[in-house]
């Protein structure tokens, strides 16, 4: 009785081995592992395309033109809006005293770019349609804007900021 159980032991040993070895056999590599994270926002390229208006000296009364290109380097599809931020550093913006216009180039005409914040040191805006704008694969277009500054607009310094979010 005793050499019986000796021998299904045995059996099962061997068997489990049998197993476990055929197992291993199958596996003919070792196991690559990777961790990543897949970030929210594009790498955009925002540039200044033609007349940069930093570090410059503008007169009330008179346009000022500059270019802005939007470049989207990728292979995925966004969409988009531009974002304005104009901060006087010293005074409010008396209301309208700040004009900002972009080319719309279908219709051949310039457009008002409208603004909030009026009576604050900050001003506000977006540039595109309202659920956004579709940022394809290498997507890359210019945009034509112009500015005057108003009478009654502050004689102070001014920060003018520009960038990309993707609409939700």
């Amino acid at each position: 009785m005793m050499k019986n159980k000796k021998i299904a032991l045995l059996a099962s040993i061997l068997m489990v081995t049998l197993a476990a070895g055929v197992y291993a056999g199958l596996q003919l590599s070792n196991t690559l592992t990777a961790n990543f994270t897949v970030a929210e926002s594009a790498p955009f390229e925002l540039t200044w395309a033609n007349n940069n208006p930093n570090d410059g000296t503008f007169y009330k009364g008179i346009w000022y033109s500059t270019d802005i290109r939007l470049y989207n380097p990728t292979e995925a599809t966004f969409k988009i809006l531009m974002y304005f931020k104009i901060t006087s550093w010293g005074a409010n913006f008396p209301s309208e005293s700040l004009k900002i216009k972009y080319y719309e180039v279908l219709t051949d005409t310039w457009l008002d770019l409208p603004l909030s914040g009026w009576d604050s040191a900050v001003l506000t805006g977006t540039f595109g349609p309202t659920g956004g704008l579709d940022c394809g694969p290498h997507y890359d277009i210019t945009g034509y804007f112009k500015f005057m500054f108003e009478g009654d607009a502050p004689v102070a310094s001014y920060t003018f900021n520009v960038w990309v979010e993707q609409v939700p």
